[in-house]
């Protein structure tokens, strides 16, 4: 469980980032932990879906993954 202390722990982390490239990913993995739903997450893990689901939340270009 995210708690509000912990999201706010997370953003001052982001603002103590020199590099914008972390920031923006640290925040990217802010967003998904805030929309995480661990009850369904062991329904979906590993699942093109999933894999989708997690990639709407990247600050970069997604890598093509190898099957």
């Amino acid at each position: 469980m995210l708690t509000d202390e912990m999201v706010d722990a997370i953003d001052i982390m982001i603002d103590l980032c020199s590099s914008k490239e972390q920031a923006l990913g640290m925040a990217s993995v802010r967003e998904m932990l805030c929309d995480f739903d661990e009850d369904n997450w062991t329904d979906i893990v590993d699942t093109p879906e999933c894999h989708d689901w997690l990639a709407g939340y990247l600050s970069c270009k997604r890598k093509r993954l190898e099957r």
